[in-house]
C-alpha cells in the first residue's frame, strides 16, 4: 500500500517522551527514520536494555520487515499489550501491518477480516482515494478467499533445477531472464523478475490457456495507476514443480511507444514475487544459466539478514558502496539500476561536480514517463563483500518514481545482477547471497 507509515512520527515523539534510556531512543531514532537493516542489528545488541514498550514496538516491526512466521501474532501482541500507548493512526497502522502479513502469507480470509474492521472503523474519514484502495484491496482478498488456499505447492524429494536464457530485448538490447512454465498444461514463456509484486500474463494469454478471471477490474499501480483483472491458473508449473490456485494479473502493456514497447513486450508474462516466496529459495546461476529451487532451503551462512519486505510486499537488499550501506529495491525485470532522489538529495554536490546530466525515458505499466537525471559512472557495489561494477548508473532528480523505491537509495536492476555469476535469493531467512562470475577465455 502506497503509504508513509502513520505509526512513524507519533510514535517515535511517544518514545522520546516517555522513555529517556540511551538504547530507547537510538531503536526510536531508528524507526523514525525507517533503517530496517540497521534497526535490526542495534536491536540484536541492545533488546535486554530496552523498555518493555520499544522492545515490542522495534521486535514486531522487525517481524513484518524481515518475514517472521509468526509476524500477525506479534504485531496483534504489540496492541494488546501497549495499545493505550498508541493514538488512534498508529493503531490503524499496526492494523494495515497485520492484514498485509497474513495476505503475504495467503491467509486471505483473515486478511479480509482484520481490512473489513479496519474500514469500519474509518468510516466517514477516508478520502475518496484512500477509499477506493482499501475498497479494492479488500475485493481482492474476498475474491481469493473464496478460492480456498493459493499458491499451494507440490515438488519431488529433490532439488529442482530449470534451464533458463539470458536474453536480449527491446532497442536497446537490454537482458532479461526467461524460463518456460506451464499454464493449465499449456507452454509459454516467462520472464522473472523479482521486482513484480505479482505475476503477470496478457489478456491474450489468460484465454489461450483457459486461466478463471475472478475480479473484472482490479486497480494496479505502476507508473500510473491502471486496470486490470485478476485470474486464476488452476496449475501452474516451472521444471517439475507445480502449484495450485496461482493468482495472475491479467494486463494490457502496451505503452504506445515504439521504442518502448520493443522492451514492454517482454514483460508480458511475468513470474513474480508472489510467486517465488513459496518456493523459499531461488538461486539464479547466470554461468551455467539454470535455477535452482533446493528440496530445502539453505541455512544462511551470512549471520545477519541483508534481505528485507518492504511495504508492498517487494524485497529490498542491503548493499555497500564504499563505506556506506545502501537500502535498494531488488529488481531484476528493471533492465539497468539507478539511484532515487533520495539518494540525489543526500548526495547532491558530488553528484553535481562528477555525473553528467541527461533526460531519460522509462517505460511501464500505465506509460511512458520522461526524466531528469544524472549518469554517474564506474558505480561499484558489494553484497556481503563480494563486489560488482557497472560503467555507469542513472541518478532520478526527484521522487516522482514509482511508491515502491521512494524511500530506497535505488533499483538493484539486471545489470547489477548479471555482474555476479549466481545470485541466490532465500525467503525464509531474507538474505542474498552471491558469487564471483566464473572467468572465460577470450
Amino acid at each position: 500500500m502506497r503509504k508513509v507509515l502513520f505509526i512513524i512520527v507519533s510514535l517515535l515523539n511517544i518514545t522520546i517522551l516517555l522513555h529517556a534510556q540511551h538504547a530507547d531512543e537510538k531503536i526510536g531514532n531508528l524507526i523514525g527514520q525507517s533503517k530496517w537493516f540497521e534497526l535490526q542489528r542495534e536491536y540484536i545488541i541492545n533488546k535486554d536494555s530496552l523498555s518493555p514498550f520499544i522492545h515490542d514496538f522495534a521486535s514486531s516491526l522487525l517481524s513484518y520487515y524481515f518475514n517472521e512466521p509468526d509476524a500477525p501474532e506479534k504485531l496483534g501482541e504489540m496492541m494488546n499489550k501497549h495499545g493505550q500507548m498508541l493514538d488512534y493512526n498508529s493503531q490503524l497502522s499496526y492494523g494495515y501491518f497485520i492484514h498485509s502479513s497474513y495476505a503475504r502469507m495467503g491467509q486471505n480470509k483473515v486478511a479480509a477480516a482484520v481490512l473489513s474492521d479496519i474500514m469500519r472503523q474509518l468510516e466517514g474519514h477516508l478520502d475518496e482515494n484512500m477509499q477506493l484502495e482499501y475498497t479494492d484491496m479488500l475485493k481482492s482478498y474476498q475474491v481469493l478467499a473464496n478460492e480456498g488456499e493459493i499458491l499451494q505447492v507440490q515438488r519431488p524429494n529433490k532439488d529442482v533445477i530449470i534451464p533458463i536464457t539470458v536474453d536480449n530485448v527491446g532497442k536497446y538490447e537490454q537482458k532479461a531472464i526467461h524460463l518456460n512454465a506451464q499454464i493449465n498444461g499449456n507452454t509459454q514463456q516467462f520472464q522473472l523478475d523479482t521486482g513484480a509484486g505479482h505475476s503477470v500474463v496478457s489478456p491474450e494469454m489468460a484465454k489461450k490457456c483457459n486461466m478463471r478471471i475472478i475480479r473484472d477490474s482490479i486497480r494496479v499501480g505502476g507508473l500510473k495507476t491502471g486496470y486490470g483483472q485478476l485470474a486464476i491458473a488452476d496449475t501452474f508449473s516451472i521444471g517439475e514443480i507445480t502449484l495450485h490456485k496461482v493468482p495472475f494479473l491479467v494486463l494490457n502493456m502496451k505503452t504506445n511507444n515504439a521504442a518502448a514497447d520493443s522492451f514492454m513486450t517482454s514483460l508480458k508474462s511475468l513470474i513474480g514475487a508472489d510467486l517465488l516466496v513459496r518456493l523459499e529459495e531461488v538461486n539464479i546461476n547466470f554461468d551455467s544459466l539454470q535455477i535452482k529451487i533446493p528440496q530445502k532451503a539453505t541455512p544462511n551462512p551470512l549471520g545477519h539478514s541483508n534481505l528485507r519486505f518492504n511495504n508492498e510486499h517487494l524485497w529490498t537488499i542491503e548493499v555497500t558502496n564504499g563505506t556506506e550501506n545502501l537500502s535498494m529495491h531488488l529488481d531484476c525485470g528493471a533492465a539497468g539500476s539507478s539511484l532515487t532522489g533520495k539518494y540525489f538529495k543526500e548526495h547532491q554536490n558530488l553528484i553535481e561536480q562528477t555525473g553528467k546530466q541527461d533526460t531519460v525515458r522509462i517505460a511501464g505499466f500505465g506509460g511512458v514517463m520522461k526524466k531528469d537525471i544524472y549518469k554517474i559512472p564506474n558505480f561499484c557495489i558489494s553484497v556481503d563483500s563480494l563486489k560488482a561494477c557497472i560503467p555507469e548508473i542513472f541518478v532520478y532528480t526527484d521522487d516522482d518514481i514509482p511508491s515502491v523505491v521512494v524511500n530506497e537509495d535505488g533499483w538493484f536492476g539486471m545489470d547489477l545482477f548479471y555482474s555476479y555469476g549466481s545470485v541466490l535469493i532465500n525467503l525464509k531467512d531474507m538474505y542474498v547471497k552471491t558469487t564471483p562470475k566464473k572467468q572465460t577465455d577470450d
